[in-house]
């Protein structure tokens, strides 16, 4: 399982990597900013900065806002099976569903992706093992606040 020989910070630049490539083949362009997080059974992903400069200035409108929105979730639906190919082998566990919503307001998009599996107690239980077999480090008594 890929959350034995990754990090929990490594899968998580893995996701961002995908994505912006995802974004940059898909729909011409990449976000200015990307993080991803997991938690438990679900990855979040959230870019900061994919709107065009010609979506900022339609998005000035509340139609423009409407078909902004309809426009980015019908190519996210369409595009569905293409991010699980690119996921999946990141991750090495089952996607149950995955979800997606843009702001035209702030300029960013969350991406949520729920999982089979609790992929987080994966990176924990890796964890906890290496931590047994680490040196005990000893605590010091915390000393009471003024």
């Amino acid at each position: 399982m890929a959350a034995q020989t990754l990090s929990k910070g490594q899968m998580e630049a893995r996701i961002c990597e995908a994505f912006n490539r995802f974004e940059i083949d898909y729909m011409g362009r990449g976000p200015r900013q990307i993080k991803a997080y997991i938690l438990q059974d679900m990855i979040i992903v959230r870019m900061v900065g994919f709107l065009s400069p010609s979506e900022r200035k339609l998005a000035e409108t509340p139609q423009g806002v409407e078909q902004i929105k309809k426009l980015r979730s019908m190519l996210f639906e369409n595009a569905k099976a293409d991010i699980e190919a690119m996921i999946i082998p990141i991750i090495q566990a089952d996607i149950v569903s995955i979800h997606s919503d843009v702001s035209t307001k702030s300029g960013e998009k969350i991406v949520l992706i729920t999982l089979g599996s609790n992929l987080e107690e994966c990176f924990q239980q890796a964890g906890q093992t290496r931590r047994k077999a680490a040196k005990p480090v000893d605590s010091k008594p915390m000393l009471p606040a003024p």
